[in-house]
């Protein structure tokens, strides 16, 4: 049973004895200390939303908060996309925390239930913090869904009704023993109801109540539909089994806003919150679109109607305001100016209570950068550089491509042909001709328009026959220069971005791609693996592949006539069976080395789950119907992440930490512990290495290439961590990462050895674009490292952390980069105090420079440091 909680005043005095107790450490650092300190005071009082820009290190601030509030006898949940739960295990671990896997459905949900720990009873009740996806409550149910999915909502209702009039309801069934966890647990929130805190949970009890009881429809899964009275009363269950919470901490606050979302439910309506809860919303972006989106993320947080209206005022007031600015009228007109300041103060004033946020001015690395630098504008340290692709360099039939893209959107105007309307959007993103050798000619079954004479079609038939005419004329012009399947290896931005992306490689750096279509970002991803395969085949630098994959040939052709290469596809072929093989001995030395290189050190410093791991590879037998070795899957692994250091350079203690963070990357830290007793036993290890095994095989048995990897949506979580491990090492043999935007652009630390970013595709939303920065712009960056020893030596450039965006001219992704580039500008307005453009100060007059002075005098800062407590 949990301890009671003892109030967010104890809280706020056990978070200030940890910020003087960590005053000369460097976790948390100064700005995080500070963060804790201004949390402290508010908290007691209502919610906060932490809006520190990206890679400020919201998470550990998050992470102390949590530990506090545990250690006050308090329980915590925390929602968080599904892909970062293994993170957020990580820095839970740091602070002695120990969670369970994260819930990301509702399968795992009733697992945790069946799977409780006999010896102790420990339920989802007893467990101080849980983690949860924003997904989880995304639940899908139909008439022959299985009947344990939703047998939670009636188990619970009958047994509340026992409770209160002593009789089941009828037709309750209570004599299956697999239900007997629910009865557990139904038994278990009635108890809490008669506790002291037990109000909440009484309240939701009574709720439940009012449903009307109705043999056949509380058993048929085709009432839990989303939305159904059943559906909304099992969602309160699950809350009701999950417990109450004192703190709620929401990471990606600002994502699924609607309140339909799966998010939104489980915030609203399936969580258990006592009393005195409070919500800690955690965002680099609250407003990504419109300052409107404040009334519905300080909502969120707790706050009511009447604070949020205001908010909402307060803020476009001052959106209003800066735009005036922006326009120039700020260089003669001091009302302009004393407009600004009132609108700006009571922005601060209104949010100040609500809103922390520490900007990149009071990180360490950036004010040295602006030192070396000679400059006061604090983002200089990132730069923007457009990859231009420009209408006069194309050839021919790309010129060609671009004009049809515009003459079939307009001739398509009025007729049920998507395809055709949006070519002229993405044309320049790839997309839109891969959705055209998709649809072929389908537009006259679309529109039910036969291909007859036009003299035999008169009236409004004739002149749609006629525009339907223009329309294949069109398509039929772009698909004679595009019959070819593979014609994404040719694509104008593709081929631009790789030239941009091989300028970097050249020089040992690592870059990080997004995009937006998934072919388009496949296309680019075959042909860097590909084209590096040509350089290795012409440089004679050995690759660890024994031949092309199937799916790389078309690639691999398109690449060698790229770099003006007469050896064909038999060729490379052949020379990487040769070289494959000539390195085949170190390869068996290195695997057959392994167990004995490991051994000695993962016996003395590594975890207990490590060793047990560690053992269960070593007792490994490979059978004929395997048909591959765990142990030549996990050298393969290991090499990758090794680089060329693998078969020499690299020292035992190297291939031990290697081994060590592939472990940890490849599962979750509390997977395999079936018996939940946070320890592996022997079986259990083996169980859970055969899991490692087959991830590893997925991964690793038909490698595509090493030089770049795509992760879209359809890539496994493990093959996610195992990918983010090896970019993030300096040395491995992955140069470059190609990832899906929704996939990667939250949550995921990805700035150990990278500072380069390159947007394949133009975004709409600017918060979209700063989340995609901040993947490299983190505490510990690599280009943190860099500007170390460019301050040691003084020598060179002075680093950047660079945006590359390609930007196809004369088509739609020009205005789309305009579009962005302004929403970025009202998105820094807001939030990162640069309401104008940068000015030299050199310039401007007298007069005009004190009034830029009284405006950034003026700019609302959110600053745990300025802010009043």
């Amino acid at each position: 049973m949990t301890l009671a909680f003892q109030g967010w005043d104890k809280v706020a005095e056990t978070l200030h004895l940890r910020v003087c107790a960590t005053r000369a450490s460097k976790k948390p650092n100064e700005g995080q200390r500070n963060m804790l300190t201004a949390l402290a005071a508010r908290l007691p009082h209502h919610g906060v939303i932490i809006a520190d820009e990206v890679g400020m290190g919201k998470t550990l601030v998050a992470v102390e908060v949590a530990q506090a509030v545990k250690a006050c006898g308090g329980r915590v949940a925390i929602l968080v996309p599904t892909g970062l739960g293994a993170q957020w295990q990580d820095e839970l671990r740091d602070v002695g925390i120990s969670t369970r896997d994260i819930l990301r459905s509702l399968d795992s949900f009733c697992t945790g239930l069946e799977r409780t720990n006999s010896a102790s009873g420990t339920t989802w009740m007893d467990e101080h913090v849980v983690l949860i996806s924003h997904t989880f409550a995304n639940w899908r149910f139909s008439q022959s869904s299985s009947s344990w999915r939703y047998d939670l909502l009636p188990v619970m209702l009958g047994q509340w009704r026992k409770e209160q009039k002593n009789r089941f309801p009828h037709g309750y069934n209570s004599n299956n023993e697999r239900l007997s966890c629910y009865v557990d647990v139904a038994r278990r929130c009635i108890d809490v109801c008669k506790g002291n805190d037990g109000r909440c949970m009484a309240k939701r009890f009574e709720e439940l109540a009012e449903i009307k009881w109705c043999e056949e429809d509380i058993y048929d899964g085709k009432n839990y539909s989303n939305g159904s009275p059943y559906r909304k009363a099992l969602e309160k269950c699950v809350g009701m089994a999950l417990g109450a919470f004192d703190l709620v901490i929401i990471d990606e606050a600002h994502k699924n806003r609607g309140e339909t979302s799966g998010l939104s439910r489980c915030l609203d309506s399936m969580l258990l919150r006592n009393r005195h809860c409070r919500t800690l919303g955690m965002t680099a972006t609250p407003v990504e679109l419109a300052c409107e989106q404040w009334e519905n993320i300080l909502q969120r947080i707790g706050a009511d109607e009447k604070e949020s209206k205001k908010a909402l005022a307060d803020s476009t007031a001052y959106v209003a305001a800066v735009n005036s600015l922006q326009a120039g009228a700020w260089r003669n007109d001091e009302e302009v100016i004393n407009g600004f300041i009132q609108s700006a103060n009571n922005f601060r004033q209104t949010m100040a209570p609500w809103v922390l946020r520490r900007s990149k001015a009071e990180d360490e690395d950036v004010q040295r950068f602006k030192i070396l630098a000679k400059t006061d504008i604090t983002h200089s340290y990132h730069c923007e550089k457009v990859v231009p692709v420009a209408m006069a360099e194309l050839n021919a039939t790309w010129q060609k491509a671009v004009c049809a893209a515009e003459a079939l959107s307009l001739a398509s105007r009025g007729l049920e042909d998507f395809c055709s309307q949006r070519l002229r959007l993405t044309i320049g993103s790839g997309h839109g001709i891969a959705s055209l050798l998709d649809s072929s000619t389908k537009i006259l079954a679309d529109n039910d328009v036969q291909p007859d004479a036009v003299e035999d079609v008169q009236g409004p038939n004739r002149a749609k026959k006629k525009r339907l005419e223009r329309v294949l004329w069109w398509q039929k012009l772009m698909q004679q220069n595009f019959c070819d399947q593979h014609v994404l290896y040719e694509h104008p931005a593709i081929l631009e971005a790789i030239k941009r992306i091989e300028k970097i490689t050249d020089t040992k750096e690592k870059v990080l791609v997004f995009g937006t279509y998934t072919r388009p970002l496949q296309a680019l991803d075959d042909l860097l693996n590909a084209r590096d395969m040509v350089r290795c085949f012409q440089k004679k630098i050995s690759l660890p592949l024994e031949t092309i994959p199937q799916d790389l040939k078309p690639a691999v052709s398109v690449a060698l006539k790229q770099h003006g290469e007469k050896a064909d596809i038999a060729d490379v072929n052949f020379w990487l069976k040769e070289q494959y093989a000539a390195q085949s001995q170190q390869r068996k030395a290195f695997q057959e080395s392994l167990v004995k290189t490991l051994e000695p050190h993962l016996s003395t410093g590594s975890s207990e789950r490590v060793r047990e791991l560690f053992e269960a590879m070593k007792n490994d037998c490979v059978t004929p119907e395997q048909g591959f070795s765990s142990h030549a899957l996990v050298a393969r692994a290991l090499e990758e992440m090794l680089g060329e250091r693998a078969f020499g350079e690299a020292s035992s203690q190297d291939v031990v930490r290697a081994f060590e963070d592939l472990v940890g990357h490849v599962c979750t830290s509390d997977e395999g512990d079936t018996d939940h007793n946070g320890v592996l036993d022997a079986k259990e290890a083996h169980d859970l290495w055969q899991v490692i095994v087959d991830r590893l095989r997925q991964d690793y048995s038909s490698p595509r290439g090493s030089f770049s990897r795509m992760l879209f949506g359809q890539t496994a979580h493990a093959s996610r961590r195992t990918a983010q491990l090896a970019f993030n090492r300096i040395n491995s043999r992955l140069r470059v990462l190609v990832t899906q935007s929704r996939v990667g652009r939250e949550g995921l630390n990805l700035h150990k050895a990278c500072r380069h970013v390159l947007l394949l595709h133009p975004e709409w939303n600017p918060g979209v674009v700063e989340q995609q920065i901040g993947r490299v712009d983190r505490v510990g960056s690599y280009w943190a490292k860099l500007l170390q020893q460019y301050e040691e030596c003084q020598s060179g450039e002075i680093p950047n952390i660079v945006l590359h965006c390609v930007v196809f001219k004369g088509t739609y992704d020009e205005h789309q980069w305009k579009v962005l580039n302004q929403r970025r500008l009202s998105l820094r307005a807001q939030f990162y105090g640069e309401i104008l453009p940068v000015y030299e100060r050199e310039n401007l007059t007298d007069g005009e420079k004190s009034m830029l002075d009284k405006i950034i005098a003026a700019t609302p800062s959110f600053s745990p440091c300025q802010a009043d407590s």
